[in-house]
C-alpha cells in the first residue's frame, strides 16, 4: 500500500506537472523500491519512521514522473 497520493507528488512538482498523466506508475515504482529498502534498513536495526519512507517515497515518485 502506498504511503503517498498524488497530491503530495503534484506538491512537489509544482509547475513540472502536466494536470494530466496519471501518477499512479510512478507512486507504485516508488512504493516497491522504498519497501525494499525499509526492510534492509529494519534487517540492519535502522528502522525508518512512517514519515521518513512517505517523505522518501513521495520525492522518488517525483523523480520517476520527471524523468
Amino acid at each position: 500500500m502506498p504511503r503517498t497520493t498524488d497530491i503530495l507528488v503534484q506538491a512537489v512538482l509544482l509547475g513540472d506537472y502536466d494536470g494530466i498523466s496519471s501518477l499512479t506508475r510512478f507512486i507504485t515504482a516508488a512504493n516497491l523500491l522504498v519497501s525494499r529498502v525499509a526492510t534492509c534498513a529494519s534487517a540492519k536495526g535502522i528502522p525508518l519512521s512512517d514519515e521518513e519512507l512517505a517523505e522518501i517515497e513521495t520525492w522518488l515518485a517525483a523523480h520517476f514522473y520527471s524523468i
